[in-house]
């Protein structure tokens, strides 16, 4: 009688044991998923068997991560070919009632790649050089073949609700096809 009582416990322990672990993991993982930080979380969600209620939950959060993982391979750009997408002329008008700089950017592709869109920062000053603001407009789309140049205008970033002097733009990203 005792052994078949101390096999029962041994029983309900033992599978009690991977569920508390599954749902301990599940929370984990979800604590660094809600904090962004992704292989971490993939980490704790990965550790959970697939006979555990909680493995549904686990893989749909996986399958997030695995999306945007896949995206970030696409998004983030080649430092190297960055740094060869410039902007050689930035002119701009400003309407003193919008208050809506307008831009007209010339662009240089000397990468190999095409240039599908970029992201760029515009930083305003003072005329003493101090910095009032920096506005960043994200993808814009270019399109631009390798080697060569294109004039893009009617760039605007924002509104700015000073006067500002002088402006410089960079590009902080490229996308390249």
């Amino acid at each position: 009688m005792r052994k078949i009582v101390f096999s029962i416990l041994l029983l309900v322990v033992g599978c009690a044991e991977p569920v508390d672990q599954a749902s301990t993991n599940l929370k984990k993982g979800d604590e660094f998923f809600a904090k962004n930080e992704y292989e971490v979380a993939e980490y704790y969600y990965d550790k959970i068997p697939e006979d555990s209620p909680f493995f549904r939950q686990a893989q749909k959060k996986l399958n997030v991560i695995a999306a945007v993982k896949e995206k970030w391979k696409i998004d983030v750009g080649d430092t190297v070919e960055i740094s060869k997408v410039t902007i050689t002329e930035n002119k701009y008008t400003t309407d003193n009632d919008s208050k809506s700089p307008i831009h007209t950017l010339t662009v240089v592709n000397t990468s190999w790649k095409k240039l599908k869109r970029v992201n760029i920062e515009f930083s305003y000053f003072t005329e003493a050089g101090i910095i009032i603001t920096r506005l960043v407009v994200n993808d814009v789309e270019l399109d631009l073949d390798p080697n060569t140049q294109k004039v893009y205008e009617n760039i605007s970033p924002g509104t700015i609700y000073f006067q500002f002097a002088t402006c410089e733009a960079k590009i902080i990203n490229a996308y390249f096809q």
